[in-house]
């Protein structure tokens, strides 16, 4: 006989267990499903999955990208990135000079496509400039297929300041150029996408969109606007059955470029490389999405934090930059 045959058969320890004992092991075991769920989703977002912004391309060579803000910065990392994936691109800008330079660059760079430019002021977003926008979109050579508004920022000084310190203008700037004349952008290119689509829209958000930092009102409340744009938009196409125009908005922290010249390093991405990551998530099927891997790693352990600490750590941050901005400031004048 065995010594198995003579111990008494093993009960599942789950059954010893009391009713509360057994939720409290339920609640464990789901969280844990969850958190291994989000993590092999991020995994596979981040690291695995093929863009498919190839579906935008044309056979012939006669599909467009236009790109907004595209002097310099991400837009121009976009712009290059594009380019090099075989899209024509056409550029958008205030400054027709800079405008020139990068065409230039990119025709160098990218002989195999084409690059135009169109200029017009984001901080107006006059109809006259979407107007003239809209007529140089319909004599392209060829068809355009997607839209990057990637304009944004707070290109002005000081960009810190609070609401009590800035001033009409500077607030009506703020929020057209990160919000208003995206938005004027997309209603005016959009019945074109419709008539070329596959197509893409593609719009540029920003973590402080999802918990405002002090001394940014302006700026953080129009990036948060572009995050319920694209789900708003979205859920529209769907209501009217329009197929095939793809609308989303790209989270991003911090990118080193002309105007945020942070060194580049485990949580701060080249212009390009942030780019070329905000493409990658084309077809990912998010209507909102962090583009760059170490952002999504960044704002997740951000969320670990109880918010009044998070607001705590913004205001000391914000405070020191105001400070610095100001110091600065003080020794050029």
């Amino acid at each position: 006989m065995a010594l198995s045959d003579l111990l008494p058969a093993p009960r599942p320890m789950y059954t010893n267990l009391s009713w509360s004992q057994k939720l409290f092991c339920s609640v464990g075991i789901a969280t844990i499903a969850y958190f291994v769920g989000n993590f092999y989703s991020s995994i596979y977002l981040h690291f695995i999955r093929r863009s498919k912004l190839h579906r935008y391309l044309r056979e012939d060579g006669s599909a467009w990208a236009l790109v907004t803000g595209s002097s310099d910065g991400i837009g121009k990392g976009f712009a290059e990135e594009l380019c090099s994936r075989g899209f024509n691109v056409l550029l958008h800008g205030r400054n027709q000079a800079k405008l020139e330079m990068v065409m230039a660059d990119l025709m160098q760079r990218f002989p195999k496509v084409m690059v135009l430019s169109v200029t017009a002021d984001a901080t107006k977003a006059s109809s006259a400039d979407i107007d003239n926008l809209l007529q140089t979109v319909q004599t392209l050579p060829g068809k355009l297929t997607v839209l990057v508004n990637n304009i944004g920022g707070v290109p002005f000084q000081p960009q810190y300041a609070s609401m009590t310190e800035c001033g009409e203008e500077m607030v009506d700037n703020i929020v057209n150029i990160n919000a208003r004349f995206p938005t004027q952008v997309a209603r005016a290119l959009l019945p074109t996408l419709r008539a070329n689509s596959p197509s893409l829209v593609l719009s540029m958000g920003s973590i402080t969109g999802l918990q405002g930092p002090p001394y940014l009102v302006a700026y953080s409340a129009s990036k948060a606007y572009n995050h319920t744009f694209s789900e708003a938009l979205s859920a529209e196409l769907a209501a009217e059955h329009v197929e095939g125009v793809e609308v989303m908005t790209i989270l991003t922290g911090v990118v080193n470029s002309a105007g945020n010249p942070s060194p580049v390093n485990f949580f701060t991405p080249t212009s390009r490389r942030m780019a070329a990551a905000a493409l990658d998530k084309s077809g990912c099927g998010k209507r909102v999405v962090f583009g760059y891997w170490a952002h999504a790693l960044q704002w997740t352990a951000v969320t670990m934090i109880p918010y009044r600490l998070r607001e705590a750590i913004l205001i000391k941050a914000l405070r020191s930059r105001k400070a610095e901005e100001v110091a600065e400031s003080r020794k050029t004048h």
